[in-house]
């Protein structure tokens, strides 16, 4: 684990630098393999609606991501400054959070420009869970997010808990990300209707997140599930609904 780096006399949060790489990477990636080839195609998604709207999506998710954490661990924050609630900075965001006002602020901004919303998630979130990816190797260094205690090979100590080998669920998640960015990109050359690459998204997120939560530390809130994977409960069905509603729709046009 290696919470920080330092470059002379400046010391930054490893957290930060994945966050930033994970960003830089999504913004590159969608500008060359989807902004700029649609424009000059003429298609209705030009580059200024995506420049104009991820400012605010990086707000969206940011400010979901830790609204979720400190609500659902506000026992962390009773009696700290405010200030502490607010930095997210320091680690202590739930993806879905930020999913959820991404997805929220997406549809708004839509219906304000008059664009599809379907079509723009599903070029969007291939590319969403290879930041994903990128930053949970963020919290690999960070030394948070980690698993149980085992004695698989590859375990590794947590230095900032108790150096006892554990699940490093942080690398079981990046590859998880990693491989649901492969089948997406391999699900858009399908592309059967829109909202088949998000349906698929959904699911393939919340099988994931569902499964590797046994691995995780973490505490129960319902039924003997994390809130996590009650979720991703409802992520799969999310992504269920949305499959069967787009071929229903897809059939009906034939």
């Amino acid at each position: 684990m290696k919470p920080y780096f330092s470059l002379g006399p400046l010391t930054i949060q490893s957290y930060i630098i994945a966050m930033a790489a994970a960003i830089l990477v999504l913004v590159l990636l969608l500008y060359f393999r989807e902004i700029a080839p649609r424009q000059k195609r003429g298609d209705r998604l030009p580059g200024r609606y995506a420049v104009e709207f991820f400012p605010l999506a990086f707000v969206l998710a940011a400010a979901g991501a830790r609204l979720l954490f400190v609500v659902t661990r506000w026992d962390l924050f009773e009696g700290e400054p405010l200030w502490n609630a607010l930095a997210f900075w320091r680690g202590g965001l739930v993806f879905y959070g930020g999913l959820l006002a991404v997805m929220a602020g997406g549809i708004l901004y839509c219906r304000y420009r008059k664009l599809p919303f379907l079509p723009l998630l599903d070029t969007v979130l291939p590319y969403a869970a290879l930041a994903y990816a990128i930053g949970r190797v963020g919290c690999f260094f960070n030394g948070c997010c980690y698993g149980h205690e085992t004695d698989l090979p590859w375990a590794m100590a947590v230095s900032a808990f108790d150096d006892l080998p554990r699940h490093p669920t942080q690398l079981y998640a990046s590859l998880a990300a990693l491989a649901i960015f492969w089948v997406l990109l391999s699900l858009r050359r399908k592309d059967r209707f829109p909202g088949y690459v998000s349906g698929w998204f959904f699911i393939l997120y919340g099988a994931y997140r569902l499964g590797i939560e046994y691995l995780r530390v973490t505490e129960p809130v319902l039924l003997n599930l994390t809130q996590a994977q009650l979720f991703s409960l409802l992520l799969l069905a999310a992504g269920g609904l949305l499959l069967l509603s787009g071929k229903r729709d897809a059939a009906a046009l034939r």
